[in-house]
């Protein structure tokens, strides 16, 4: 950030601006799956670099956002497991509930 670059002052005043800020603590995410966590993660890329406010109020929204679980894909093969990820990459960036929705519809595609 510029504050790093003008100096050790003006990034130290830039750190204690952004823990006072810090209302909402981290969401616990410990329940979700890898791939939940990691597109919450994602979808929440533009509030991380407004500072940890954001990104935590952003990953705790990506949460109460997600209804749909991740569905059992033990069933397909490598190659139908990695098309449906691919075919769900776009949902992926969008949040864990629009992947598992996906992923969902691919699986019913499959007559899964």
């Amino acid at each position: 950030s510029n504050a790093y670059i003008n100096g050790p002052e003006q990034y130290n005043k830039c750190l204690k601006k952004q823990i006072a800020m810090l209302k909402t603590t981290a969401p616990d995410m410990s329940s979700l799956t890898y791939e939940e966590k990691s597109s919450a993660e994602i979808a929440c890329s533009n509030a991380y670099i407004n500072g940890p406010e954001q990104y935590n109020k952003c990953l705790k929204k990506q949460i109460a956002m997600l209804k749909t679980t991740a569905p059992d894909m033990s069933s397909l093969t490598y190659e139908e497991k990695s098309s449906a990820e691919i075919a769900c990459s776009n949902a992926y960036i969008n949040g864990p509930e629009q992947y598992n929705k996906c992923l969902k519809k691919q699986l019913k595609n499959l007559g899964r």
